[in-house]
């Protein structure tokens, strides 16, 4: 019997786990270090910044040596 319950409680610890932690944080709503979304603005633009320095910078390196511009997969 107390095996069957420790099998139990096991279960429904996995369970509450996956509810309330994991599914959550696969779908991107989780709200650890996170108050209201504010984190995900700021991420998004200090992304945004950077793409366009990098962009900037190819640039300047193309110029630099003279050589066509390689383009990576996404454009």
């Amino acid at each position: 019997m107390d095996t069957v319950l420790l099998i139990l409680v096991a279960a429904i610890s996995l369970a509450a786990t996956w509810f309330l932690c994991l599914r959550p944080m696969r779908r991107g709503s989780c709200s650890m270090g996170n108050t209201a979304g504010n984190g995900d603005a700021k991420l998004r633009r200090e992304i945004a910044e950077l793409t366009d320095e990098i962009q900037v910078l190819q640039a300047q390196d193309v110029l630099a040596e003279d050589r066509p511009v390689r383009r990576g997969r996404d454009g």
